[in-house]
């Protein structure tokens, strides 16, 4: 059974609605950034794209041996995000993102960085998703990029919850953003902060968009993180961060990436 297949059989299981659907351009690369208050966010998101999508999560998620992982790979086309060791390893997953972008893959990533249980607020979120969206336009494709809001009605009980609920969720496929003044700029400016400022422009539209769509408070602050200290590797193994910076262990990471890479555009491609 294919993936999109099982998240049929997971959406029946759901209480979820979904509108907006017209607004997504099937057939197109685009690049889905969406608000997150809990794990099952990362589920929610494919049911409702009637299309494979590549899933940017934690490397904790895509790699982390066990239960859990046994539940994303039965539903998810994983690529990792570390967001641990530092520069180095986020423009890898930055670069090899931007690469899967190109190459046709729609990706589906959470700007905030990680889910906190207040779903009554959305967070300002991280440039990652317009550096790979710049990156991805820089190789000679233009996708895509499209806010979509997860409005959960209920209170969320279990944050770490693999399991269908009772939950009324609410999802909206927003408009696509027109981000092509901000790109141009970027292309003819060489001061790295402007650069800066217009990846924030794009991912603050889209998150205030997501959180006028819910009629939700928008916090123009990050989310806090709490750094592992470490990096993961695709066997599960963590290597302590300021030792991940030797070569080899980076070398190792960009094997591990490339490998990645090529079995998700091998497997979409073929399901196409």
């Amino acid at each position: 059974m294919s993936k999109l297949d099982e998240l049929k059989e997971l959406k029946e299981k759901l209480n979820i609605t979904v509108t907006g659907e017209e607004n997504y351009p099937y057939g197109e690369p685009c690049l889905i950034v969406s608000n997150h208050n809990c794990l099952m966010d990362i589920f929610y998101i494919p049911t409702v794209i009637n299309e494979d999508l590549v899933s940017m999560v934690s490397a904790r998620l895509a790699y982390k041996k066990g239960e859990r992982l046994e539940v994303v790979d039965k539903y998810l086309n994983t690529f990792p995000c570390e967001a641990h060791g530092g520069r180095i390893y986020a423009k890898l997953g930055i670069d090899y993102a931007s690469d899967i972008l190109y190459k046709g893959q729609s990706i589906s990533i959470f700007p905030e960085g990680a889910y906190i249980p207040d779903n009554t607020v959305v967070h300002r979120g991280r440039t990652g998703a317009a550096r790979i969206l710049f990156n991805a336009r820089d190789k000679g494709v233009k996708p895509y990029i499209v806010p979509v809001s997860i409005n959960i009605k209920d209170k969320i009980e279990e944050l770490d919850n693999y399991n269908p609920t009772d939950n009324e969720v609410e999802i909206k496929i927003l408009e696509p953003l027109d981000y092509e003044k901000e790109y141009e700029l970027y292309k003819i400016v060489n001061s790295l902060k402007y650069k800066n400022s217009l990846y924030h422009s794009i991912i603050d539209e889209a998150m205030i968009e997501i959180s006028l769509s819910m009629s939700k408070t928008y916090i123009h602050e990050y989310i806090k993180l709490f750094p592992k200290g470490n990096v993961m590797f695709a066997n599960g193994e963590t290597v302590d961060k300021d030792e991940a910076q030797n070569n080899e262990y980076v070398e190792r990471y960009i094997s591990e990436l490339k490998e990645k890479e090529n079995k998700l555009i091998k497997t979409l491609k073929y399901n196409k």
